[in-house]
């Protein structure tokens, strides 16, 4: 993909012992709502001691109250490592500041966005099959990891988290994809 400015990084990959993981989007959206509901109910809970312990997972996206941003503020206060930080006008140095984004959509394909912007920002990916259905070019291990079910997506974190070189790859790799020469109708998603 081309960049006029590539991004920065404003700490190395698993810098200072942490694992910075980005959640990004409207938490009352309801693909952002399962999403997390299946991190924070079969996600985290599987995760072993060690990766639990180091990572940190950033919540960003605008709350604007309501019963499923209560109820995923509620459950997200039974995980020391879940932070919300509401809506962020820099999204940029947030990008440079995650190690991975997790879009972990189990039923939704609206997600897709964020897979895209997270590779312009030089940011990887974890996603699940159904996240990333519809963009061309993507294979897994090389630019993005794709993991169904939470057994195989607590694994994947963990992999992940224990891996700098790993995730500097996928970053690279994710940036090389060029999703603007994608047919003749110009897009990057191929029909649903």
């Amino acid at each position: 993909m081309a960049q006029e400015v590539p991004p920065v990084r404003s700490r190395p990959w698993l810098g200072g012992g942490t694992f910075e993981v980005l959640a990004l989007g409207q938490i009352h959206h309801l693909p952002t709502y399962r999403s997390l509901t299946f991190l924070f109910e079969q996600v985290l809970p599987r995760l072993n001691a060690e990766t639990a312990n180091r990572l940190r997972l950033n919540i960003v996206g605008p709350i604007i109250g309501g019963p499923r941003c209560a109820h995923l503020q509620e459950m997200g206060a039974r995980f020391p490592q879940v932070m919300f930080f509401g809506r962020v006008a820099d999204l940029p140095s947030v990008y440079g500041s995650n190690d991975l984004q997790v879009v972990a959509s189990t039923e939704a394909t609206g997600l897709r966005t964020r897979i895209v912007e997270s590779f312009a920002a030089g940011l990887p990916v974890l996603t699940s099959s159904r996240a990333a259905e519809g963009i061309e070019g993507l294979r897994d291990g090389e630019n993005v990891v794709v993991a169904d079910g939470p057994e195989r997506f607590a694994a994947a974190l963990e992999r992940l988290g224990s891996e700098a070189g790993q995730l500097e790859t996928l970053s690279k790799s994710g940036l090389s994809l060029d999703f603007t020469a994608r047919g003749t109708e110009g897009s990057w998603l191929r029909p649903s």
